[in-house]
């Protein structure tokens, strides 16, 4: 990028392009403008500096996925989608590449196989969703045990034994708060276990190509 013969690297047009973007948020709030972009909006600004649609949908397909992991490990511990690249010197289809997959691993519940053809490369993306068994373990712990088991014991004991308002409100929110605790802690044993079966997958389909050479 030039302006009377002045050159700007990559990291100095990201700083620039930061500054310009929120000159243009504080005129608008001086405006009682509406801010924010929408993703056609931004796709026609990268394209005026030269980056292609394809490239800037990429990128906020990619933003929205890292915002929705960070809500999740808040949440749940762990996100709700595992992501691993590959990219090889080679042009593949998606059927190759699962080929080279084990049957088991072809039939998992919430695995996805990419290929996007670069240039004679291709870069493979392999993609676990494990939506199952975060519904699984965070509905039945949390929904069995802490609100069924809690309300159950709260209000029986409370009621019949005790007869005290103040143990009916607390137990089943002691149920509901371990319960929450027991599933976090579960589901980031379930999906550090995934984690590692998607990077295995990754490894063998790089060995595996890089053998068919």
């Amino acid at each position: 990028m030039e302006q009377g013969g002045r050159r700007y690297s990559d990291r100095e047009l990201r700083s620039i392009l930061g500054l310009a973007i929120d000159i243009d948020r504080r005129n608008k709030d001086d405006a009682g403008l509406s801010t924010g972009l929408s993703a056609s909006e931004v796709e026609s600004i990268a394209q005026d500096i030269g980056i292609g649609s394809e490239v800037i949908r990429r990128a906020i397909g990619e933003y929205e996925r890292q915002r929705s992991d960070r809500i999740a490990r808040v949440l749940l511990g762990e996100p709700i989608q595992l992501v691993e690249e590959l990219t090889v010197d080679r042009s593949l289809t998606a059927e190759e590449v699962l080929a080279h997959l084990a049957r088991p691993a072809r039939m998992r519940m919430g695995l996805s196989v990419s290929v996007t053809p670069q240039g004679g490369q291709s870069r493979i993306r392999v993609t676990d969703r494990p939506y199952g068994p975060a519904g699984g373990i965070f509905g039945g712990l949390v929904g069995g045990l802490g609100i069924g088991a809690g309300l159950g014991v709260g209000l029986g004991v409370g009621i019949a034994v005790l007869g005290s308002p103040l143990f009916i409100a607390v137990v089943p929110l002691g149920f509901i708060a371990f319960s929450y605790a027991l599933a976090r802690r579960i589901y980031r044993v379930v999906v550090r276990a995934r984690r590692r079966f998607v990077r295995e997958l990754i490894d063998r389909v790089r060995e595996s190509v890089a053998s068919a050479h």
